[in-house]
């Protein structure tokens, strides 16, 4: 697993969550993970379609509709299913 993280470092929370996933970031990724709320969604998602790879959000904020709870904690091996 690939990832590109998209996280405000303000967000103490968010990048503590980012700072879990800092060893699967590569400059080849396979997603994008916006961590945070559904702003830092929506911000990537505009900073970052042209890559055309799949974003799976990653609520590191107080409120994110669109966001998921928690990911694996090891991803190695994980297949992501995104819908």
């Amino acid at each position: 697993t690939r990832l590109k993280l998209f996280f405000d470092p303000r967000n103490a929370k968010a990048a503590a969550l980012a700072a879990k996933l800092k060893r699967y970031e590569s400059n080849d990724p396979t997603h994008i993970v916006p961590i945070g709320g559904d702003g830092t969604m929506l911000q990537a998602i505009r900073d970052h379609w042209r890559m055309r790879l799949p974003f799976v959000g990653l609520n590191g904020g107080t409120l994110g509709f669109l966001m998921n709870e928690a990911l694996p904690d090891q991803l190695d091996g994980t297949e992501l299913l995104l819908y």
